[in-house]
């Protein structure tokens, strides 16, 4: 994979590439959190995200890196509430395409919405778990390749294409 200078010593903030004693043990899994989705209808509550993460930390003594645009930082803000994880480093916002495609490749697992990154793990091969609402229909869009485990909320509406749900719990 490559890593530009820029990550390679530092990861973010907190995991640590190829220098010096790290916070988080490299024999540990490698989980890529992708937060953020195209639009509000296809977004997972930022509390689902902080017990998943709690959990893989704990129970999966695993690293995890959110990752997402600069407009997910937000987002990772809600779920870490603003505070620092053993094992976890927020990249959102932090990382290229190319970068972000060089993590996936290197993680044990992904996990995110259905989205561009879920298709990039798909494309380097990295197992997947993909989060679909119920705006549209998995067999559609889903990432194909193997190792991806579409997940999808069954709702009556579905598939609806809306950006934002008006129904409260779809």
């Amino acid at each position: 994979a490559y890593w530009p200078s820029a990550t390679r010593d530092i990861l973010c903030s907190g995991i640590r590439e190829n220098s010096g004693p790290s916070p988080v043990a490299r024999s540990q899994r490698l989980v890529v959190f992708h937060v953020g989705s195209g639009t509000p209808a296809k977004s997972w509550p930022a509390e689902h995200w902080r017990e998943l993460l709690g959990r893989m930390i704990v129970e999966h003594a695993a690293r995890v890196v959110l990752v997402g645009s600069g407009r997910d930082a937000a987002l990772a803000r809600q779920i870490t509430q603003g505070n620092p994880w053993p094992g976890a480093a927020d990249c959102t916002g932090q990382l290229s395409l190319r970068e972000t495609a060089a993590l996936i490749e290197s993680a044990n697992l992904f996990i995110g919405p259905d989205s561009g990154p879920a298709h990039l793990a798909a494309a380097v091969g990295t197992p997947a778990v993909v989060l679909f609402s119920g705006t549209n229909r998995v067999r559609q869009w889903r990432p194909w390749g193997r190792n991806i485990l579409t997940i999808k909320h069954q709702v009556p509406c579905s598939p609806c294409h809306r950006t934002r749900c008006p129904v409260p719990g779809h």
